[in-house]
């Protein structure tokens, strides 16, 4: 489990939604992160939602969009709102697979 008092920084430390599965829009709140190791056993931090057993692993780029809009320590993210929705084809790996968007909801009234 990811220290949730601990930043980030440059390291990444169930199911999940994927692009290929998710097929519209969600509005969704943070209420924890963890920590998934990928196929290639690489650790990475997962967001984990009310309401939900999914969670969406984060890439370089989310991560990245969390901190600049949330800050660097995963409890601050704890009970904000963003939408993920279907994104565009990206290339990975020479194959073309479908992408999750992530929106970080501003205004959290």
């Amino acid at each position: 489990m990811i220290d949730l008092d601990k930043p980030l920084g440059d390291t990444f430390p169930g199911d999940n939604f994927s692009g290929e599965t998710l097929c519209r829009s969600l509005a969704l709140t943070i209420k924890g992160v963890d920590e998934f190791v990928t196929d290639s056993g690489k650790p990475r931090p997962r967001l984990l939602f009310l309401g939900t057993p999914t969670g969406l692993v984060l890439n370089r780029t989310k991560e990245k969009a969390l901190i600049a809009a949330l800050g660097d320590v995963p409890r601050n993210w704890l009970g904000r709102k963003v939408v993920i929705e279907p994104g565009p084809e990206i290339m990975v790996g020479g194959v073309a697979k479908k992408s999750i968007k992530l929106i970080i909801v501003k205004d959290q009234t």
